[in-house]
């Protein structure tokens, strides 16, 4: 993919502390995208979650609870958090997306 700048696997000791245990986050990932005049931008956008399913029916309730509260931390950072299955799925979910 021509827009991922860095794509860092995080390493295991890496854990986000919520109200019911630890999160483990699996990818760090530099995007770039380019504003409404054209110009460039790269920033950390966000850490993933690479999941066999989106569907957080399908995942066990305390892995789902777990991303829940992955998502919050992350969004009180600013750092959008996706759960994806596959790369042009994140790819998707990232070009949707639009850096402050």
């Amino acid at each position: 993919m021509d827009e991922v700048r860095l794509l860092l696997k995080l390493p295991d000791w890496f854990e986000v502390p919520t109200p019911i245990g630890a999160s483990r986050p699996d990818w760090a990932i530099v995007f770039q995208h380019q504003d409404a005049f054209g110009q460039a931008h790269e920033r950390l956008y966000l850490v993933c979650e690479t999941k066999g399913s989106t569907d957080e029916a399908a995942l066990r309730l305390l892995e789902s609870l777990r991303i829940d509260c992955a998502r919050a931390h992350f969004g009180e950072i600013e750092v959008p958090y996706e759960v994806a299955t596959n790369a042009e799925g994140l790819r998707q979910a990232l070009l949707t997306r639009r850096a402050p």
